[in-house]
């Protein structure tokens, strides 16, 4: 869609990118300060955890060893059922997460779960289009264009894309100049 912009010759596609970036970062922040919530309230409840039953021990003549073997194993099935809950609660909490992401990332849940924050190009077709867009731009073709469409689809920042629309402008002119530095 940004590529689709870009060739449409919208100017403030570079500005949307910005300020889409900037929302998301936050939103990503935010949900990145509740996981770590999430997390040290899963690690308290672990610690609490630990303090498990013991085997009871040898030589208690108050049980009989298949009493005392009895109640170890309902013990330790009260805690397999408990932690059961609080795993299946935590996994609950982690797809909810990961929707809120995938929404604040503008994406679906599964482009999320494998490349929340991998590289940009996720789909062979994204390649493919960019290889395609790469070849137009070297062969000397529509240049300001394909320029747009690059800095679209590698998502550069608004001052980068300026300075390469630029530099674009100035071979178009036949002012052939070596590129300034900000």
């Amino acid at each position: 869609m940004l590529a689709r912009l870009a060739l449409e010759g919208k100017e403030d596609v570079a500005q949307l990118l910005k300020t889409q970036a900037e929302e998301h970062a936050r939103q990503i922040k935010q949900l990145k300060k509740q996981l770590r919530k999430d997390l040290d309230q899963a690690r308290e409840a672990v610690r609490a955890q630990q303090n498990r039953p013991q085997l009871p021990p040898d030589g208690d003549v108050s049980k009989d060893p298949a009493a005392q073997w009895i109640e170890f194993n309902r013990e330790l099935q009260a805690q397999l059922s408990q932690q059961t809950a609080e795993l299946e609660s935590m996994k609950q909490r982690e797809r909810q997460l990961k929707q809120r992401l995938a929404s604040a990332m503008g994406r679906e849940e599964e482009d999320v779960e494998a490349d929340a924050f991998g590289p940009l190009l996720t789909e062979p077709t994204e390649t493919e289009y960019l290889k395609k867009v790469m070849f137009e731009y070297m062969m000397g073709r529509e240049t300001k264009t394909m320029a747009k469409v690059i800095a679209a689809i590698l998502k550069f920042p608004a001052e980068q894309t300026r300075q390469i629309l630029e530099q674009e402008e100035t071979k178009a002119t036949g002012w052939l100049s070596p590129l300034t530095s900000p």
